[in-house]
């Protein structure tokens, strides 16, 4: 058996997606396929034979019309858009033939909405049958008719109430018992049904060949029924007889298609590439022939489009997929290929045919366009946790404050009567004990809105790196000054110093990490706090040791995070933000910091890259100093 023998043209041209029609060189309708039909007000038999003129009288003498004679007369392609006449928009493109033209038509109007509630279908589904020219029905999901049209009576020869008694398989397939066993099971599934059945006309007594499609309908996932429609398909013979004797004339169109047809045989073979194809990937048919085509499809997709050829055609079933192909420049471009089975008319299993378009310029809109969101949606989820962060930061300072506030402001308010009573009595002792306790209530108050301050810039990003030369040691005593007034009896900052005492970093950052950890050390100590700083050549190295309470092992890494205070601070005030400050200033210098604790006492350890633009600065060397 040779494939070319059951081949045929319009086999070829059915697997086209786009609207296709052939005219011979008298304007005459050769072939027109199924897609194509929507775009006549008339069927393919009254059609064919006749002239595009006759079909589409006003057309003649415009623009449409000069563009197909100049198509027809000096063999040369064209390609347009127009306006038709349903309010749709066509992308057309026209080629010469050894004796006439061939059309194709892409439809480019946004897909129509589809219609919801089965109400709705159902009022346009009746609106619809009063002006077509094709048997309408619509079946309950049990199969059984609950509408016909006019015309669905007068191929049937019943009449309504006849027809309404009954189902569908009693009406169209009651003479072929396994047809009928077929499309109930169908019904059953709520499947798509198409098929042929031969129906007897009892009005006229005469036999007609009737094709069945019915598609079911569900209302949010409910099954609601069916609708579907009945055609006489008896008069296609001759129309198939007219392409058949046109064959030559739809190969030569499918050579020219834009897009790219192929067929194979039974063994899975490619038999049939069109010139398209060729062309897109530069190579002739002898090496593309067989398996050949599969070497062309980029790596990546070559198993998953193996895996889905091979289902096919062991399930002898349409498919549809995209995937990328390589063209005559070596790289890749990506295709949507449909392929559908080919059978004889004894219904022998021949291959496949289908086609592929080149849909590589959508594919990348459509990813630029997916990138762009994913980019965005990641902009506004930055921009909420931001704004999720700086509610909390409020919310905690509210409550903070509600509680912190309180004791330091009752102390000052207590002070400043008693101070009152004690200028009275002359006592200037207890004066300054009270001026004391206020300043160190002014200064609790004034370390807890240092240390919301402190964390709004930073979370807002205003806290900018200030590059400085300064002299580190100078600046070191000055800090351990500030410091003394909160010493407690018996407690003194050992600072050890080693290297160079001029240094180029931000000054007033390094002054908020020092101050932060050394008051905490103070804070939870009782006893002296070692502050180390040693200059290295390519690194500043800072250190604040105390003998405290420490830090549990089981909370140690919880240290740095917003409002964490350890559960052993017991009664000592905080926010629970200065580490989480001092880990971010930290990081603003691109240092890092580190800890090491016990119930003996912590260690925190901060290293810091340094900056080596200094220049024409004296340099003093110091040896190991303990003050």
């Amino acid at each position: 058996m040779n494939l070319s023998d059951y081949l045929k043209p319009e086999d070829i041209f059915q697997s086209i997606e786009d609207a296709a029609v052939v005219l011979d060189d008298a304007w005459r309708y050769l072939y027109i396929n199924n897609n194509a039909l929507p775009f006549f007000n008339k069927t393919r038999e009254e059609a064919i034979g006749k002239t595009l003129w006759e079909v589409f009288p006003e057309m003649k003498n415009t623009a449409v019309a000069l563009k197909y004679q100049t198509v027809m007369e000096q063999k040369v392609p064209v390609s347009f858009e127009m306006h038709w006449y349903d309010n749709r928009w066509l992308r057309v493109r026209a080629f010469p033939l050894q004796k006439g033209i061939s059309i194709f038509a892409t439809d480019i109007t946004k897909e129509k909405r589809a219609i919801s509630e089965f109400e709705e279908i159902s009022e346009h589904f009746k609106l619809y049958t009063e002006v077509n020219s094709n048997g309408l029905f619509y079946l309950d999901h049990k199969g059984k008719f609950q509408y016909v049209n006019e015309k669905l009576q007068e191929l049937t020869g019943l009449s309504s109430a006849e027809i309404l008694s009954n189902t569908l398989t009693q009406i169209l397939f009651s003479q072929d018992k396994k047809k009928q066993e077929d499309v109930e099971k169908l019904l059953i599934q709520q499947d798509t049904i198409n098929d042929i059945c031969d129906v007897h006309n009892s009005t006229n007594d005469t036999r007609i060949q009737i094709h069945v499609q019915a598609i079911p309908i569900n209302v949010k996932g409910i099954p609601k029924g069916y609708i579907g429609s009945i055609k006489d398909i008896t008069e296609n013979i001759k129309a198939h007889k007219i392409i058949e004797e046109s064959e030559n004339w739809f190969r030569n169109a499918s050579n020219n298609a834009p897009v790219m047809i192929w067929s194979t045989d039974a063994n899975k073979r490619t038999s049939y590439l069109n010139n398209t194809w060729l062309e897109f990937t530069g190579r002739t048919i002898d090496p593309e022939s067989g398996m050949g085509w599969l070497e062309r499809i980029h790596p990546e997709d070559q198993k998953r489009m193996l895996k889905l050829y091979n289902e096919a055609f062991e399930q002898r079933r349409n498919f549809k997929a995209e995937f990328r192909l390589q063209y005559h420049g070596g790289g890749y471009r990506w295709v949507s290929a449909v392929g559908k089975p080919l059978y004889t008319p004894d219904n022998a299993f021949l291959g496949f045919i289908g086609s592929c378009a080149d849909i590589d310029e959508k594919v990348n809109v459509y990813q630029d366009l997916d990138n762009k969101i994913k980019e965005r949606t990641k902009e506004l989820n930055e921009a909420l946790e931001r704004e999720r962060e700086l509610n909390m930061t409020k919310s905690h300072f509210v409550s903070i404050a509600s509680h912190e506030f309180r004791t330091p402001l009752s102390t000052i308010l207590s002070s400043t009567g008693l101070i009152s009573t004690y200028l009275t009595l002359n006592q200037p002792e207890n004066i300054q004990k009270h001026l004391d306790r206020i300043k160190g209530s002014v200064k609790h108050l004034t370390d807890i809105l240092g240390d919301f301050l402190s964390v709004e810039k930073l979370e807002q990003g205003l806290v900018k790196v200030d590059y400085s030369i300064f002299n580190l040691h100078q600046f070191i005593y000055e800090i351990k000054e500030e410091l003394e007034g909160m010493l407690k009896a018996g407690q003194e900052i050992i600072c050890i110093l080693r290297g160079e005492s001029l240094v180029q970093s931000d000054k007033k950052i390094l002054h908020n990490i020092l101050n932060n950890l050394l008051s905490n050390a103070i804070k939870y100590s009782d006893q002296e706090v070692t502050l180390k700083a040693e200059v290295h050549e390519n690194h500043i190295y800072l250190s604040v040791a105390d003998k405290g309470i420490g830090i549990p092992k089981e909370e140690q890494e919880q240290l740095f995070k917003k409002y964490y205070r350890a559960s052993n601070v017991g009664s000592i005030k905080g926010t629970g933000l200065g580490l989480n400050i001092v880990q971010r200033y930290v990081e603003l210098l691109n240092g890092e910091i580190s800890f090491e604790s016990s119930d003996k006492g912590t260690t925190f350890s901060i290293t810091i890259p340094k900056e080596s633009n200094i220049e024409n600065v004296a340099r003093r060397n110091y040896n190991i100093s303990a003050i």
